[in-house]
């Protein structure tokens, strides 16, 4: 679902909770009302970051965003931050320096990365989802299929790992 405006997500949110297990809203990488007003009503918040010191930039000031969000709706929202566009093997000396920093600050990071795959550029070239694509045109939509389910299951783990902390959260 699309929206254009800081009310209309709100709406959305609201609309879709009761008739689904997860709503995932993925949000541009601004401070702006539409993402200072979703951030309110999250349950959890998942931060992807390059390894590069730019993006690390940007992406704290998502994290005090959504520290800020906590202080504004006074309970607890956790927040994760998932390293993007990564190399599938070798991991360069900027993002360990990026993940060290970001773990000595108490800021959790999914082991998972999502690394840069032909596969994922794909998903926006062709706006389709990785299953569809042409598996004969495009390489390694099995190795992207495999790291996107590996994410996946980790949010899931993460995500009943602080239900059982006895934390329930609810959509205002």
């Amino acid at each position: 679902v699309s929206t254009k405006g800081a009310d209309e997500i709100i709406d959305e949110i609201e609309k879709a909770v009761p008739n689904h297990a997860f709503v995932i809203v993925d949000l541009e990488g601004t401070a702006n009302s539409i993402v200072t007003n979703t951030l309110a009503v999250a349950d959890y918040v998942i931060v992807p970051m390059q390894g590069s010191p730019l993006d690390a930039r940007h992406g704290l000031r998502a994290i005090k965003l959504a520290r800020t969000a906590e202080k504004v709706s006074r309970r607890r929202i956790p927040t994760s931050v998932v390293m993007t566009n990564t190399g599938a093997a070798v991991k360069t000396r900027d993002f360990r320096a990026i993940t060290n920093e970001l773990a000595a600050a108490g800021v959790s990071v999914f082991d998972t990365t999502i690394v840069s795959r032909a596969a994922y550029r794909a998903l926006f070239a062709y706006k389709m989802p990785l299953d569809a694509l042409d598996r004969k045109a495009i390489p390694g939509i099995d190795a992207a299929q495999k790291n996107a389910l590996d994410f996946a299951t980790e949010v899931r783990d993460w995500m009943r790992a602080e239900q059982k902390k006895g934390l329930t959260y609810v959509a205002a």
